[in-house]
């Protein structure tokens, strides 16, 4: 007869019935991933909207276009918008998959949670796509050198961009539908909770790699924006505009994961805790239940939180690589 694990003392502890425990259980505590990407994008707007000013200073035309270094950087921009193009493709595909599975075998009455997530997520749709992220002289700068070529490079940019975004929200929406528990007894819905937990790490890394391409991208292009300028001056001026664009959109991606992983990834592991104290006080740990659940955060739930800073850290890392 097979001996039962070993179980850490804290679990013979239940978790008093507060209102916090009681709001991490609610199926509404789905929303917060959303939620917190909104308020996100509506501080940033907010922010935007203040340094705002009615006259904004261009930058100048440059003198030549036809050089080695800007003819070799649409090489490059090639280069980066293939690999910007399979994470979208990458995060969709994940995204709607997981939300499609995390759909499935609910009942009737939980469809006002669908319609409320899909309304949240349809406005935060809304606003990437109604809102204009990237600054004017971002827009000159590329329509004075890289919308020369055969296509309109600059358009093109800004239309991958925006699909980056939306690419985004539909994680961000994914991770709602994960974190949503199932009606169910408890040990169905720990079941759950840890297939979320679990679900979370795939959104993550998906979510990591669509925004550090997105960061890449931008580098690569700013980059090839400044080859069409000579003169050093002018090169120097241009190079520190395409760094503070870049470190902008490292903070803004960053901030995005964050928003959208961080709440997910607490409320998860607070429900785990909780209900796994609760579960398993007179009971073996099954094998399917890892029991530093039981305790508090350990160096993997540090590890992924730290995740969420990779498309700042590229975006730095970039800015510190010479151009050749």
């Amino acid at each position: 007869m097979t001996q039962p694990k070993a179980q850490p003392e804290t679990q013979l502890e239940t978790q008093p019935e507060t209102l916090a425990n009681r709001v991490v259980q609610s199926k509404w505590s789905a929303l917060a991933p959303l939620l917190s990407a909104l308020v996100l994008m509506a501080i940033l707007w907010v922010i935007r909207l203040s340094f705002a000013t009615d006259v904004r200073p261009g930058v100048a035309t440059p003198a030549r276009t036809l050089t080695v270094e800007a003819n070799a950087g649409r090489l490059d921009f090639t280069a980066a918008l293939e690999v910007q193009v399979t994470s979208i493709i990458l995060a969709m595909v994940v995204g709607v998959g997981l939300a499609i599975s995390a759909l499935r075998n609910r009942t009737a009455s939980e469809k006002v949670v669908v319609g409320t997530i899909l309304f949240f997520a349809a406005v935060a749709l809304a606003v990437v796509i109604l809102d204009k992220q990237s600054p004017p002289e971002y827009d000159d700068l590329l329509a004075k050198t890289v919308a020369n070529q055969l296509i309109n490079v600059k358009d093109l940019s800004l239309d991958f961009a925006g699909m980056t975004a939306i690419a985004a929200t539909i994680l961000a929406t994914a991770t709602a539908f994960v974190l949503w528990p199932t009606e169910s007894d408890r040990l169905r819905r720990l079941e759950a909770a840890a297939e979320s937990y679990r679900r979370l790490s795939y959104l993550l890394t998906v979510g990591t790699i669509l925004l550090v391409s997105d960061i890449f991208t931008k580098t690569v292009l700013t980059r090839w924006a400044a080859a069409y300028y000579v003169l050093p001056a002018d090169k120097a001026t241009i190079a520190a505009l395409g760094k503070s664009i870049v470190n902008g959109w490292g903070v803004y991606d960053s901030l995005f994961l964050a928003a959208a992983y961080i709440p997910a990834a607490l409320i998860v592991r607070t429900r785990l805790r909780n209900w796994g104290l609760s579960e398993f006080a007179a009971k073996p740990i099954p094998a399917w239940f890892d029991p530093k659940w039981l305790l508090g955060n350990s160096l993997e739930d540090v590890g992924r939180a730290a995740a969420t800073l990779i498309p700042f850290i590229v975006g730095q890392a970039a800015n510190l690589i010479p151009k050749s």
